[in-house]
């Protein structure tokens, strides 16, 4: 009797063993579910990451490329400015012509009246 009460008892605290192991293992399949959902969609942002990066990247790389060539632009025309001014200081100082100075004025030659033609 004793013994029969042992074996039940130890049948009892298997049962009751077994059906927490079995809730343990029904939440951890639950998060295992939801875990890996949240590692596909980790791992398809991560995905969405390197595509803007490499465009990004790609950007970058014309836009430096476009940069280049205005610096070499702007660099050719800023020789090409010096050498005209240095040009311009070369120019010899003249004096302003005399008759530019001075405003011109000139009369149009008008056909007189007939009275005031002397004849």
């Amino acid at each position: 009797m004793i013994a029969d009460s042992l074996l039940i008892a130890a049948a009892l605290s298997a049962a009751i063993y077994c059906i927490v192991l079995s809730r343990k293992l029904t939440r951890f399949s639950s998060h295992s579910d939801g875990i890996g959902q949240e590692i596909k969609a980790l791992a398809d942002q991560v995905q969405v990451l390197n595509q803007t990066l490499e465009k990004t990247l790609h950007d970058v790389d014309s836009s430096s490329e476009s940069l280049a060539r205005n610096l070499e632009k702007g660099e050719a025309a800023k020789k090409s400015l010096e050498l005209l001014l240095a040009s311009l200081h070369d120019l010899p100082k003249e004096s302003p012509d005399k008759d530019l100075a001075e405003p011109v004025f000139a009369r149009r030659a008008q056909s007189l009246p007939s009275h005031a033609k002397r004849g």
